[in-house]
C-alpha cells in the first residue's frame, strides 16, 4: 500500500491513517462484509477531503485489534 498514489493534497497524517486503516481491514476482514470496498471509499472520501468514513472506521479496527490482539 505504500506505493499507491493517495491523490494531491493528502497530509502525511491521512496517508499514514490509509496505511494503517488498509492493514488493519486486511487484518481483520472477517468484520467487514465487502473490505476492499470499505477501503476503496474511505480513501476516495479522504481525497475529496471528507476523512470521517477512515476516522470511524479507524476507531473500530484499532477497538477490535485491542481486544482481539
Amino acid at each position: 500500500m505504500h506505493d499507491q498514489s493517495y491523490g494531491i493534497g493528502l497530509s502525511p497524517e491521512t496517508k499514514q491513517k490509509i496505511d494503517e486503516f488498509t492493514r488493519l481491514m486486511n487484518k481483520y476482514r472477517q468484520f467487514h462484509p465487502n473490505p476492499d470496498g470499505i477501503i476503496k471509499l474511505a480513501m476516495h472520501n479522504c481525497i475529496i477531503g471528507d476523512n470521517m468514513l477512515l476516522d470511524q472506521k479507524l476507531e473500530q479496527l484499532r477497538l477490535i485489534d485491542l481486544y482481539q490482539g
